[in-house]
């Protein structure tokens, strides 16, 4: 198991963008999907998660997103994820979850993406 380290910051356009470095597993999973739900209960931005630094996810690291992506979508708001490793993105291809959080190869394609927030 290892650690992750989570940075935020907004763009001008009020996107929340979270960059992560490190394995999103077990250990690290539960700090990624608090701040996701946060950004979401306290602020009600879209959120794109860049984890160009991700090595490695599991299970509870999709969990994660997902509980993120759900929030988001009750409130009208979305999530978008860009610049994955190839090693997670065949996780994301497998579970079919990159259908869903809509991945995106790079952050300038994944910010273009968003609806205006309002």
């Amino acid at each position: 198991m290892g650690e992750i380290t989570v940075h935020t910051r907004w763009t001008e356009e009020g996107i929340a963008v979270l960059s992560l470095t490190g394995r999103l597993d077990a250990q690290s999973a539960p700090v990624v999907q608090q701040t996701l739900c946060a950004l979401m209960e306290r602020d009600g931005h879209h959120v794109l998660v860049n984890m160009a630094e991700v090595n490695f996810i599991d299970s509870t690291g999709l969990t994660a997103l997902m509980a993120g992506f759900q929030l988001a979508a009750a409130q009208g708001r979305s999530v978008r994820v860009c610049c994955v490793q190839p090693n997670v993105r065949v996780v994301l291809q497998l579970t079919m979850l990159d259908r869903l959080l809509s991945v995106h190869d790079d952050e300038a394609g994944a910010l273009a993406n968003f609806p205006q927030s309002t």
